[in-house]
């Protein structure tokens, strides 16, 4: 079996580091793999370390935070002028399937049909609830076009289904969990503990800084735990839109919570300060899938996440952490109150959180589930 991979970017986001770890799934399985990217990047980097036949091919997406026509019909213009090279890369490697990576790009799925091949689309985002995208063609011309172009659609939680499946065959679409690798050591768990040094709750939060993602509730959380009296910390990972991290350094002065609230900037490997905190908090409004929630998890740290997206599918409540409503930065606070307060309870939940993402989000799940849709695919097509 020899499948073309089609990926949105070149770079090391969620959706990429998924499509590595099935990669190395797939290969681990005697599935001959190629990808194809839109440009040098760490995603290209990683390819060739893995041995895995890869191209450039520059094409366009097909969503966009903007409406502007001429920003569309370039994008358009784009995807259109590069479709030649990709066909003749999905027929020079001779691949049985296109594989599209996110809901980002059509160019996979107008290149498998020009080609002649069957066509799968790894949806990892609801789209414009997470990311703000919209569809250059519109929601429903675009979702009957992937409903058309693709013999199945894989997405990563039940919440990203249930939107989908309101356009696309419910028999296309497959729920399939990721594997979530942890790197060596990085998911070894610090043993929990709220009465640091300082007596502190060492909180983190981990993600791109933009308003989807909510680091301001986390903040404003501090805020209130401190006026109660008590210390809790908050280390904040990732970078972002300029305009949004500087709002948060403004809302950390005027609440002088300097000393209670850190900006660590982008980390390669975050799992580290994962490691050494006491809970992780996952406030995005609407997370399709929350990779990070699961990296807690494996390293052993309940997670307070909102009640939304898809992050109810893998924090438990009151088993492996606890649920609070999107923006509301006061049962937020008390989600994490109630954790300092019953240490032994966060540290329950941490190794129960632990338990079930080395069960759930293996390697061996996530590429035995792949390959069963895949095979299945082929089998369709030849009869």
């Amino acid at each position: 079996m020899k499948i073309c991979f089609v990926s949105h970017s070149a770079g090391r986001g969620g959706a990429e580091k998924a499509l590595l770890e099935l990669l190395v799934a797939l290969k681990e399985r005697g599935v001959e793999c190629f990808c194809v990217v839109p440009g040098r990047g760490p995603m290209s980097e990683a390819l060739d370390a893995m041995g895995v036949t890869s191209a450039v091919v520059p094409y366009g997406w097909w969503v966009g935070r903007d409406r502007s026509f001429l920003r569309r019909a370039r994008r358009a213009v784009r995807t259109l002028a590069h479709l030649p090279p990709l066909v003749s890369l999905i027929r020079k490697w001779n691949c049985n399937l296109v594989y599209t990576n996110t809901i980002a790009i059509c160019a996979g799925a107008l290149a498998a049909r020009f080609a002649g091949r069957g066509h799968l689309w790894h949806i990892h985002e609801f789209g414009y609830e997470d990311h703000q995208l919209n569809f250059d063609l519109g929601e429903r011309l675009s979702m009957r076009a992937i409903d058309r172009l693709s013999s199945a659609c894989i997405v990563n939680s039940h919440a990203v289904a249930a939107k989908y499946c309101r356009f696309i065959g419910k028999a296309k679409v497959h729920v399939v969990d990721y594997a979530v690798d942890v790197a060596a050591g990085g998911g070894e768990a610090v043993a929990h503990d709220s009465r640091r040094d300082n007596g502190a709750l060492r909180c983190v939060i981990v993600g791109t800084l933009t308003p989807s993602k909510r680091q301001e509730d986390a903040i404003l959380a501090i805020r209130d735990l401190a006026a109660a009296g008590i210390l809790a910390e908050l280390q904040i990972v990732g970078d972002g839109k300029r305009e949004y991290a500087e709002h948060l350094r403004r809302l950390v002065a005027d609440h002088g919570l300097g000393s209670r609230v850190r900006f660590l900037g982008h980390l390669e490997d975050p799992m580290p300060v994962v490691a050494a905190a006491d809970v992780l908090l996952m406030c995005s409004l609407n997370e399709a899938f929350g990779r990070v929630t699961v990296e807690a998890m494996k390293a052993g740290k309940p997670v307070v996440g909102t009640r939304s997206g898809g992050t109810p599918e893998l924090v438990l409540e009151g088993e492996t952490g606890l649920l609070y409503a999107p923006g509301n930065c006061t049962e937020l606070a008390d989600r994490i109150r109630h954790l300092h307060a019953n240490p032994g309870l966060a540290r329950s939940m941490g190794q129960r959180g632990k338990l079930l993402a080395a069960r759930r989000f293996t390697r061996e799940l996530y590429g035995g589930a792949i390959l069963n849709i895949l095979t299945r695919v082929l089998a369709e097509r030849a009869r």
